[in-house]
């Protein structure tokens, strides 16, 4: 029960993934708590601030559910030319 590792989109990898990505969201579902079983787990929108994909992740469960968006292989968000 982690944020992922490794960045799905860019391969980004830092020593501590909390500071790699931003919670933009969090919805029930997914893998309920080992200490709660009795209630759902959290999936939740993470982006990365690497290359600003958006994906959905199960918390509990470890694993993506969703690539909402994919990154910038610049690290550039939407709308915003690296190459000028």
């Amino acid at each position: 029960m982690v944020y992922p590792r490794v960045c799905p989109s860019c391969g980004r990898n830092e020593p501590s993934p909390e500071q790699l990505y931003s919670t933009r969201g969090a919805i029930d579902g997914g893998t309920p708590s080992p200490w709660r079983p009795e209630q759902p787990g959290r999936m939740l929108d993470l982006r990365c601030g690497g290359c600003w994909a958006l994906f959905r992740w199960d918390y509990f469960g470890s694993r993506l559910i969703e690539m909402i968006k994919e990154g910038d292989p610049d690290g550039a968000p939407d709308g915003i030319r690296t190459d000028n």
